[in-house]
This record gives structure tokens, sequence and C-alpha cells, in this order.
């Protein structure tokens, strides 16, 4: 498994231990790609997330732009 893979599965399950411990609904898990290249975001995309975040239109629109030309569907 990736190093990318590891660290999601380990943030993925203290989310969902904490959810359990505190009795409470699992979150939706938005992943900030900030400063971060589309590759990242591709990885990620591969690797089951669907939610990414970013706080600048102008770096947003270029990445999904090229997010899209990565995954056409």
């Amino acid at each position: 498994m990736s190093d990318l893979a590891s660290r999601l599965r380990s943030v993925q399950g203290l989310i969902a231990d904490e959810c359990l411990r505190l009795n409470r609904a699992e979150p939706t898990l938005i992943v900030v790609t900030k400063n971060h290249p589309v590759e990242l975001a591709s990885q990620l995309f591969e690797l089951g997330v669907r939610e990414f975040g970013e706080n600048r239109v102008q770096e947003a629109l270029p990445k999904a732009e090229s997010f899209d030309a990565l995954h056409p569907n």
C-alpha cells in the first residue's frame, strides 16, 4: 500500500473511531488540495476520495479542468 493510501486510511480510521466513541454519524471527509498538484488529487480520487476543497477560485479552476481531463466521468 502506498504511503498516501496508508495515510488516508489512517485518517479515516481515526475519524471512524472518534465517531464511534462519541456515538455520532461519520462526517464527510473533504480533502483540501491547496498548494498541491492536480496529480495528488488524482491519486486520492483513485483511492476513493470524492470531496475536494480549495480556498482560491484562481487555483481551483485550472485544477478542475486538468482533473476532468484525467477523469472524464
